[in-house]
């Protein structure tokens, strides 16, 4: 549940709703809830509101301790429909897998593109009428999320228009070789520079290095001691304690390719 925040006046300023009655039919939920099922409430860091301690210990007098809830610290996105832009950082990106992370159902068994598409502008399908896989595994659908975790041409307009999206415009110059290489490319890319947020919601790496090789061009396929690199590289890099992010992966992956794209 996005809660954004536990100031009864932030809470009305973003939501335009009443606080009050939100936490009270949480907190009712929670005394539902079998402890099998697990309750993550997000608090979000916005242009007027940081998660500090202080909230963390509010939360936890509000909500009390209970092995099924989390308090989920989230960077405050941006609904394209909304009267405002509370992020603290306002950017577009060049890639969005926040769609393969979601499948958002409405009320009424819509299903949204992504969970900011909150008035269904781009629906994928309705569950009274198809099921769960149908809708997920539609090839239309699959197309669209593909292009938007790559930031190719061919994104929902409400994405690159109202969303956070932006297309870059060499992919428009490039020949159907190119596009399978700059495919590759950015697939290894998003594998370097997937944060633990989407690792929480099971996006794997190594998905994404797979997916590099399968696409790229037969002549640009890794060879053995490339591909050992690249694992090398990603044990060093994605494993441990510490999970330290480094270029080496991605420095490694791109040197192939652009070998062979120097010959």
């Amino acid at each position: 549940m996005s809660l954004d925040s536990l100031d009864p006046e932030i809470y009305a300023n973003t939501r335009g709703a009443d606080l009050a009655k939100v936490v009270e039919n949480i907190q009712h939920l929670i005394r539902l809830a079998p402890s099998t099922v697990n309750i993550d409430i997000s608090l979000m860091n916005s242009n007027v509101q940081a998660v500090s301690e202080k909230e963390s210990r509010l939360f936890h007098e509000t909500f009390g301790t209970h092995e099924n809830v989390k308090l989920h610290r989230v960077e405050n996105g941006l609904f394209p429909l909304a009267d405002a832009d509370f992020r603290v950082n306002p950017s577009k990106t060049g890639s969005c897998f926040t769609t393969a992370c979601y499948l958002p159902v409405m009320w009424d068994g819509r299903v949204a593109l992504c969970c900011l598409d909150q008035d269904v502008q781009h629906p994928l399908g309705n569950l009274n009428e198809n099921s769960i896989s149908e809708v997920w595994y539609n090839k239309t659908n699959q197309g669209i999320l593909f292009k938007l975790a790559l930031g190719e041409p061919g994104c929902p307009d409400y994405c690159v228009q109202h969303c956070v999206m932006t297309i870059d415009p060499a992919v428009h110059k490039l020949s159907d070789s190119e596009i399978r290489v700059w495919r590759a490319q950015k697939l290894l890319q998003i594998a370097n520079t997937i944060s633990e947020e989407y690792k929480y919601f099971g996006l794997d790496p190594e998905f994404f290095i797979q997916r590099a090789r399968d696409i790229a061009p037969s002549d640009l396929e890794l060879g053995k001691k490339e591909e050992d690199d690249c694992q090398q590289s990603y044990q060093a890099n994605f494993t441990g304690n510490d999970q330290v992010r480094s270029e080496n992966f991605l420095k490694t992956s791109f040197a192939f390719l652009v070998r062979k794209l120097s010959k």
